[in-house]
């Protein structure tokens, strides 16, 4: 068995991946941690129905946000990745800045859209007129949720592991949960949104400045250049690419959203703010056992970027199968723990929470699907097949709202967690076609292959 691992692990690139992804775990573990401290100290002070208010408020900020990206966030991490890897250094900060400069002005749109509407969206869509004055102080945190997007995307993109998993995943929750507690609840929603727009707003700021020390020319030298990559060092990137690239990822990111948070946000519409704090809950333990798949991305995004630049596509194809294999196996104790306990996880939470249980075990069949078949979304958009998976989002987002729109009248919660999770094989499925279709490439791990 050890001499199996050994061989396993002794290709270089599976080597790395492994050793990063352990780094990559062990922060998203913190983060996890967090999170799901967060939502305890939410669900604790503020009951299931603040935790409701919370999510229905986050939701439509998070929408905006995205939209306000324009797709930028997904092209800089592709397009960061391959300049480094082919030594384009000024090309690497010229894309940055300008990609930035396009989420700014589309995040100043979103801010100022959530400002004006805040007592439309509140009392003609959500049916809650006294959200109004939420979401208009969560405005304040538009601008810098969009930059907190494009700053990980970016870090990603510079192999800047530790950094990019932080900046959304360890800096927020903390503030959080530090807010609630520090004042026994007392300063209620409105409390925990000024934590969050505070910390954004410095998390955004120390963000900048990490990435001017990174993306120096010492920092980013690297040695195995060839020497036509060398001629071109200096040379500036390619603007029409980049947005090329970005205009398919930015209707990709808002059918994403609509597939994040329509549930919670159609469940909140026709249901009570207690069943959409259950549901939001059981939705993000969920999607905790994706944790590996996430984590094993984050280090793929760049290393799969950098085989499609060098054209490298057997080695793409073994690391890809291998690092399915590693997620499926790491997953699995996760799964079958909530599989088996849901109501005594959920009970954590709170007893009212409990109730939850079938909600977590039809979710847990959407995040199977999403585990076994690994990173084909990641591959499609480094692989330069954006509007492939652009397409697979728009399936999967008409697949959860006719969902929802059916079953949320007559089954509640638990019709909302058969539409995400339909969703979520859906798109996977798709997915994995289309890699195959375009790169004749197979990401399941090589047991179920028979192999």
């Amino acid at each position: 068995m050890i001499q199996k691992l050994n061989s396993f692990l002794k290709n270089g690139h599976i080597g790395e991946v492994a050793r990063w992804a352990s780094v990559s775990f062990m922060i998203k573990i913190l983060a996890a941690g967090l999170q799901f401290g967060m939502n305890v100290v939410l669900a604790r002070y503020l009951g299931d129905e603040g935790v409701g208010r919370y999510f229905l408020c986050l939701s439509v900020i998070n929408v905006l946000a995205v939209w306000g990206i324009f797709g930028t966030d997904k092209a800089m991490l592709r397009f960061v990745s391959s300049y480094v890897a082919i030594g384009r250094n000024e090309a690497v900060r010229q894309v940055f800045k300008y990609g930035h400069l396009i989420a700014f002005v589309g995040g100043i749109i979103a801010a100022v859209t959530v400002f004006l509407t805040a007592d439309i969206i509140a009392d003609k869509i959500l049916e809650r007129p006294d959200f109004g004055g939420s979401l208009r102080l969560f405005s304040i945190g538009v601008i810098p949720t969009v930059f907190l997007f494009t700053l990980m995307e970016s870090f990603k993109g510079l192999k800047r592991i530790i950094t990019s998993l932080s900046i959304k995943g360890v800096f927020l929750p903390l503030a959080i949960i530090m807010t609630v507690i520090v004042t026994n609840g007392s300063l209620g929603l409105d409390g925990v949104i000024w934590a969050y727009n505070i910390t954004a707003w410095a998390v955004v700021i120390v963000g900048f400045f990490l990435w001017k020390r990174y993306t120096t020319d010492t920092a980013l030298e690297r040695s195995d250049l060839t020497p036509e990559q060398l001629q071109h060092q200096n040379a500036d990137f390619e603007k029409d690419k980049f947005l090329n690239s970005a205009r398919p990822l930015f209707t990709l990111s808002i059918f994403q959203q609509i597939i994040l948070w329509s549930s919670v946000f159609m469940l909140g519409i026709w249901k009570t703010d207690d069943e959409v704090g259950i549901f939001g809950i059981a939705q993000r333990l969920a999607a905790l056992t994706s944790l590996f798949l996430i984590g094993f991305n984050t280090i793929l995004a760049p290393k799969v970027s950098r085989f499609f630049a060098r054209n490298e596509m057997d080695t793409l194809k073994n690391v890809c199968q291998k690092s399915t294999l590693m997620i499926t196996v790491m997953a699995s104790p996760i799964f079958i723990v909530f599989a088996l306990f849901p109501e005594f996880i959920l009970s954590f939470f709170g007893e009212e929470f409990a109730q939850g249980g079938n909600l977590l075990r039809i979710l847990l069949i959407g995040q199977l699907v999403s585990i076994v078949l690994g990173p084909v979304g990641l591959i499609l958009i480094m692989g330069g097949k954006e509007s492939k998976m652009r397409n697979t989002f728009i399936i999967s987002a008409l697949v959860i709202l006719l969902g929802n729109f059916f079953l949320i009248a007559p089954y509640g919660a638990t019709g909302a967690a058969i539409a995400t999770a339909s969703a979520a094989v859906v798109q996977n499925i798709i997915a994995a076609i289309f890699v195959y279709r375009e790169f004749k490439l197979i990401t399941l791990p090589t047991f179920l292959l028979g192999r």
